[in-house]
Parts: C-alpha cells; structure tokens; sequence
C-alpha cells in the first residue's frame, strides 16, 4: 500500500458568451477568489486551470462581376482574447481558422455560397495560485476576425457574416 497525500476535489467555474457577430467584447466576468470557497480546514489552492474555448462559424456569398470567369479564394479567421485585472491571464488567447473556400473559374454574374462552416479551438493554461488565492479576478473577452480574399483581380462581390462563441472555465485545483 503506497502512502500519499490527501487531495480534494476542483472547484470548476464557466462562463459562456455568444453566439454574436464578430467583433465584439463579453464581460465582464468576476471569478471568484479561492478564498471565498466553502472550504474544508487547510484547504490549499496549488494551481489554477484557464480553458479558453472559441468558435467560429461563417457563411456568405462571392459573385463574379466581371464578364469573364474568375478564380477566388476567401479564408476567414479570429482570434477570442482574455483581458483580465489578473496579469497571469490577460492576453490568453485562441485562433480559429476556417479552411479557406475557393471558388474556381466563376461564371459573371453566379452567386457562390459558401458554408456554413463551424471551426473551433481550446487554449489551456495552468498557472499558479498567485492572484486566484485571496482575490477576485475580473475578465472580459474580445474577438477579433479576419476575412482574406485571394485572386479574382476585385472583381467579386463578398459578402460573410461570421458569429463567434465560446466558453472560460477555470479550474481551480
């Protein structure tokens, strides 16, 4: 039998935003300090778990306004950022890229859809206990999206619209 020490189990807070056109910021989110769990005695925070989970789904159009056809190539992509009076998680951030759509040899005047197409991508950081143990930590979110177009030599008409979602949860150990 192996002698160890006794562990308690996470306390687990989560705060969701969107779905909500991009861009845009969410918050503010107060996590609580650990100090202000209900505690068993001795109870001791060793590290703090920050998931940043974001989501992107975008859709549109390309139309060929030229009077020959053309080729494009359109790729969206973003970022979701924590900013935070915690200096351990500001600055966290997730990127997301939609798979670029290409659309090749466009007849004039043919609107393209494309999508919709959803992509995500999680962010994890274990930290230590610093500021978590004995203060709340206030945060907000923020998007930021790029929309590229390739070739098509500015002939085409764009239209996207993109809607970002995502999810903070901290785990505290």
């Amino acid at each position: 039998m192996a002698a160890g020490g006794a562990s308690a189990a996470s306390i687990t807070r989560t705060f969701n935003f969107g779905p909500t056109p991009t861009d845009y910021s969410a918050g503010p989110f107060t996590a609580p300090a650990f100090s202000s769990f209900a505690l068993p005695a001795g109870a001791t925070l060793t590290d703090v778990m920050v998931s940043l989970f974001a989501s992107y789904t975008t859709s549109g159009t390309a139309t060929n306004t030229s009077t020959t056809p053309q080729t494009e190539r359109v790729t969206v992509s973003g970022d979701v950022t924590i900013a935070s009076t915690n200096a351990a998680i500001n600055g966290v951030t997730t990127n997301v890229a939609v798979p670029p759509v290409t659309f090749t040899s466009a007849q004039p005047g043919v609107v393209n859809k494309f999508g919709p197409f959803t992509e995500s991508n999680t962010t994890n950081v274990t930290l230590a206990p610093g500021a978590f143990a004995t203060a709340p930590t206030i945060f907000t979110v923020s998007t930021l999206t790029g929309q590229a177009i390739a070739g098509g030599g500015g002939n085409f008409n764009n239209t996207f619209t993109t809607l970002a979602s995502g999810q903070i949860k901290l785990t505290y150990d």
